[in-house]
């Protein structure tokens, strides 16, 4: 059978890693296969462009990241290879990680178990302990971000003891660059808002998941004990959150406006 020199080309192996989730689940997709990649030497194509943090369509990831040390496959590539695994994935690389997933669940209509559940992850996601398969290989999974430890070691010089958030941070740093103009007003923001003060960093959750804000009070209250003149940058959807924060700690807290 001929072959044709596009054809060929994509019979190498390509991770493709889709979007599912928030900001923070969609890097802890993200990072573990990126030292899988990097361990096997394979290409990585990004798919951010289900419409949660730009267009629908266009790939937010690029437009928040640059990705480091890892040869990148455009979309348009992608489209063009015949085999792809999980097989559920084979002839629509393009739709979105909630589209299939109905489709493996349909009991749970419009709400898949994606959150929850470890056998819809490996229904839509390929094994990171596994090598890579020739073609497209797709990855989505938040849950078992711990798989990577088999290579991690080799691909970014993680030793075998270190932690998970070691793990994700070393992955972070090696592969992962925010672009110029998502740092550069952040970083004006804390140099003008704390000076010579000492900067603390705190998320507070109170959306779709209620916040234990008790529990950013004793960490803070620690940091203050040791270093009494310092900021709170506060980062929160949550109007009664931040009420919370400001009737505790008044004037150090400091939000960025959205």
């Amino acid at each position: 059978m001929l072959i044709t020199q596009s054809e060929a080309d994509y019979m190498k192996s390509v991770l493709l890693v889709k979007a599912k989730g928030g900001l923070g689940n969609r890097l802890l997709a993200l990072l573990p296969p990126l030292a899988w990649a990097s361990h096997h030497g394979v290409g990585v194509s990004i798919d951010w462009r289900d419409g949660m943090y730009a267009r629908r369509g266009e790939d937010a990831f690029f437009n928040l990241f640059k990705l480091n040390g890892i040869e990148i496959i455009g979309q348009e590539d992608i489209d063009l290879a015949a085999a792809v695994r999980p097989a559920v994935w084979r002839g629509r690389v393009d739709a979105t990680v909630f589209g299939i997933a109905k489709e493996v669940d349909p009991l749970h209509g419009d709400n898949p178990p994606l959150n929850r559940s470890k056998i819809m992850h490996r229904k839509l996601a390929i094994d990171l302990g596994e090598k890579p398969a020739e073609g497209i290989n797709v990855f989505c999974a938040y849950q078992d971000i711990w798989r990577g430890r088999r290579f991690a070691r080799r691909a970014i010089g993680v030793p075998n003891a270190t932690g998970r958030m070691d793990f994700l941070r070393k992955c972070f740093h090696k592969f992962i660059t925010p672009r110029p103009e998502i740092t550069g007003p952040i970083e004006d923001f804390v140099r003008t808002e704390s000076g010579s003060r000492n900067a603390i960093g705190v998320h507070f959750r109170n959306t779709d998941r209620q916040g234990r804000a008790s529990m950013h009070f004793s960490a803070i209250d620690r940091i203050l004990r040791r270093q009494s003149d310092s900021v709170v940058f506060l980062a929160t959807d949550s109007e009664a959150g931040l009420a919370l924060f400001q009737d505790r700690y008044g004037s150090i807290i400091r939000v960025m406006p959205k």
